[in-house]
C-alpha cells in the first residue's frame, strides 16, 4: 500500500515538474515577445492541470510539492508579468486607434466639394 501511494507521489511530482516547466517556458515566451507559442503552452498547462485533478494525492504533500518547487511563485512572476504585457498590449492599440481616427478626421478634411471651388480661377 505504501509503495502505491508512492507511485501516485511521485506521478504527481512528475505532473507538477511538467507544469513548472511549462510556466517557465510561458514566462520565457512573454518575456521575448513570442506571443504565437502562448496558446500551446497555455493548453499544456490546462492538460497537467486535468490529469493532476484524476490523481490521489493529499493536500498537504500537494502544497509541499509546490512549495519545493517555488511553483507559487513562478505563478505569481507569470500573472504580474501577464498584466504588464496585456497593459502594454491595450496601450499600443488604442494609441493605435487614436492615431488610425487621426488620420481619417485629417484626410477628410481635405476632401473638397464642388460647392468650395474658387469661381475666379
Amino acid at each position: 500500500m505504501d509503495n502505491e501511494k508512492e507511485n501516485f507521489s511521485g506521478s504527481l511530482e512528475a505532473a507538477l515538474n511538467k507544469y513548472k516547466l511549462t510556466t517557465i517556458s510561458l514566462v520565457d515566451s512573454l518575456e521575448k515577445d513570442d506571443y504565437d507559442s502562448l496558446e500551446e503552452l497555455i493548453s499544456e498547462r490546462q492538460r497537467l492541470i486535468s490529469s493532476m485533478s484524476t490523481m490521489s494525492y493529499s493536500k498537504e504533500k500537494f502544497k509541499k510539492l509546490c512549495d519545493e518547487m517555488e511553483i507559487v511563485l513562478l505563478q505569481h512572476k507569470l500573472d504580474n508579468l501577464m498584466q504588464d504585457k496585456r497593459s502594454y498590449l491595450r496601450k499600443e492599440m488604442d494609441s493605435l486607434s487614436a492615431s488610425k481616427n487621426a488620420n481619417r478626421n485629417y484626410t477628410r478634411g481635405f476632401n473638397v466639394d464642388s460647392l468650395f471651388f474658387n469661381k475666379k480661377i
